[in-house]
């Protein structure tokens, strides 16, 4: 319904089904939302929103990862938004299982803060995980204040105690499926394998028209300090610290410091992007000291056989 310079639209059980789901919904969502309109601003007003989705099914999709290994899980949404400008969002990813038993359980996104119809926000969104590793959680912030005349910046942090990234990385490894995605791979034609290794490669060789981080109309300022990541089931990194800023041409990383076992990790670099053939351009610094090879291997891999013993220093320049 238009009046004046509201819109109010309003979308009730809505659903998406495919063939092979025989009319299991794949998409369900029921939507409410009012948009105002000024000159050539349009904001949200007010918004409740409730989705819910059947993973397996969304991800048959061919353009999303047919040949997946997921069997059954659902993500669940519920947003609103009233005219105050106040956000509250719960996201849910749970149920999930394959062939073998997956290691996340549960990823649980809370959004909440202040939106406001000029374009500055307040949020915080704490993430959630619980899976074969334990519980773990992510406490991000992030904050925009319009400035007239400058370029937009988000200004965010991110602090965790303890962070469980295996178990999510793990569960994407198995739902993956790459093995199945091989086989099937081996089954084309060699005139298919090749027409789709060519796509590959020319897709590799294709220049960036823009750079890999520039996906957001701000620039961006973060901070972050987590206890401990675990990235597989035995690397732990921890006290992990330093800022990160970026920019449409530029991102670099800043005074990063972390710990393996015994050894600090250092890191400074800067990347920035240029319209090219060769648009990137590298310059960084780098240190490990009295770093143990034979435990990061093992935390790797715990299957591997090192074949180096010992401790070693690490500085690398790139420029």
């Amino acid at each position: 319904v238009m009046q004046g310079d509201t819109l109010h639209a309003k979308l009730k059980q809505f659903n998406i089904a495919f063939d092979k789901d025989k009319g299991k919904p794949a998409l369900d969502a029921d939507v409410d939302v009012i948009l105002k309109g000024r000159g050539e601003n349009t904001w949200v007003e007010n918004l409740t929103a409730n989705i819910k989705m059947l993973l397996p099914a969304l991800l048959d999709q061919p353009a999303i990862l047919p040949g997946h290994g997921l069997t059954a899980g659902e993500l669940t949404s519920v947003t609103t938004l009233d005219s105050s400008g106040k956000l509250d969002s719960t996201t849910r990813v749970q149920g999930l299982k394959s062939g073998d038993p997956l290691p996340l359980e549960l990823l649980e996104i809370q959004v909440g803060g202040q939106l406001d119809e000029n374009g500055n926000f307040d949020i915080s969104a704490p993430i959630s995980t619980r899976g074969k590793s334990g519980e773990s959680d992510l406490q991000i912030k992030a904050v925009h204040t319009r400035k007239q005349g400058e370029h937009d910046e988000i200004i965010s942090s991110i602090d965790s105690g303890v962070f469980y990234l295996n178990d999510i990385l793990n569960t994407l490894k198995a739902i993956a499926n790459e093995e199945a995605r091989e086989e099937a791979r081996a089954e084309l034609s060699e005139e298919q394998r090749a027409a789709i290794e060519a796509q590959e490669q020319a897709d590799e060789m294709r220049p960036d028209d823009r750079a890999f981080w520039d996906t957001i109309p701000y620039n961006r300022r973060v901070t972050y300090n987590i206890g401990r990541l675990f990235y597989t089931d035995y690397l732990e990194v921890v006290d992990i610290t330093g800022r990160a800023e970026s920019s449409a041409g530029r991102l670099s990383i800043d005074d990063f410091k972390a710990y393996f076992h015994d050894s600090p990790i250092a890191l400074n670099s800067v990347i920035t992007y240029t319209p090219g053939e060769e648009p990137y351009n590298l310059k960084m610094q780098a240190s490990v000291d009295q770093f143990d090879l034979e435990a990061f291997l093992v935390a790797l891999d715990p299957e591997a056989i090192p074949r180096t013993e010992g401790l070693f220093d690490v500085k690398l320049d790139a420029y």
